[in-house]
């Protein structure tokens, strides 16, 4: 019995330690592979280009793609450009499927979310790649977040057609059942200058698309949990306001954002109760006149834009 158990573990050892070879040496392949195709990308690359970063992954779980960040700078240095190519092997050589210039910043994502760099996000078993997006500038929608997969040989993009006031700056498994979901940062109200507050001040809301029917859908109204903090925390931050020194338009720009997450929880009535609530003038008096005037036209405002009849 004592030799027939020490059988048994000796060919569980030996097992272990071909099982270990077969991985290092498949690890020692892919490594190699990687290689081969980031030298050919940057021998294919023009006078000025280098490559920035790369995914190397079998993102279909088929085929070997490559995901590079691909940089260019004039020789005199004042001019630069990223863009975004992805690769996938054929018969050993690397052919391009895709590549934009959309104002690329960095693979994978860089903000408000697990971060990651290729993973299945939906379980489709294909993995998604994303990339941080920035234009610039002082906005909102200025930075985001682009959320990728290949299939049957094509790079598919999730919501490219987003309004230009919208833009994904999340991913999240929100109700924890595996499959996240896409944060998507509405700030229509600072685009559109409704009644002309500025940056800082203008309120926004997200609004949460779920995978619904192989894509992503709308589905903000099934995760009221998630307003509901948003909603807590906009008035924790108003409770916690200087009257005398914040001024009246940062402080209506936090009111009106409590508005639309109630909208976007599908509690348009006690949105406006809140909101009246809080631009009555009890909660004005410390404020510029300024304050009471633009509390009329915030009211006005909503009003037509969400409660006048068709």
């Amino acid at each position: 019995m004592q030799k027939k158990q020490i059988l048994i573990i000796g060919l569980v050892l030996i097992g272990v330690v071909v099982l270990y070879l077969v991985l290092k040496v498949s690890e020692k392949k892919k490594e190699d592979s990687r290689a081969v195709f980031q030298t050919e990308i940057i021998v294919s690359l023009k006078e000025g280009y280098s490559v920035k970063d790369t995914i190397f992954e079998s993102l279909d779980g088929v085929n070997q793609q490559v995901v590079a960040l691909i940089h260019w700078e004039s020789k005199d240095g004042f001019d630069q450009q990223d863009s975004l190519a992805v690769f996938e092997s054929k018969g050993g050589k690397l052919a391009e499927i895709f590549n934009s210039t959309d104002w690329v910043f960095e693979l994978g994502n860089g903000f408000n979310g697990d971060y990651f760099r290729a993973e299945d996000i939906n379980k489709d078993n294909l993995k998604e790649f994303v990339i941080t997006r920035s234009q610039g500038g002082n906005c909102w929608t200025c930075s985001s977040l682009r959320v990728f997969q290949v299939k049957d040989h094509k790079v598919i993009e999730f919501l490219s057609n987003l309004p230009e006031t919208q833009v994904i700056y999340g991913i999240m498994d929100l109700n924890k059942d595996g499959i996240k979901e896409l944060i998507i940062l509405d700030a229509e109200w600072e685009a559109n200058r409704y009644l002309d507050l500025c940056h800082a001040c203008s309120p926004a809301v997200d609004i949460i698309y779920a995978w619904r029917m192989n894509k992503y859908v709308e589905s903000s109204i099934e995760f009221p949990f998630y307003y509901d903090e948003k909603i807590r925390e906009y008035e924790n931050e108003i409770r916690k306001m200087d009257l005398t020194e914040q001024p009246p338009d940062y402080y209506t720009g936090r009111v009106i954002s409590i508005f639309l997450n109630y909208l976007k929880k599908g509690d348009k009535k006690e949105g406006w109760n809140v909101l009246r609530k809080y631009l009555t003038d009890d909660q004005l008096n410390n404020r510029v006149s300024r304050g009471r005037e633009l509390a009329d036209d915030v009211l006005r405002e909503i009003q037509r834009r969400h409660f006048a009849k068709p």
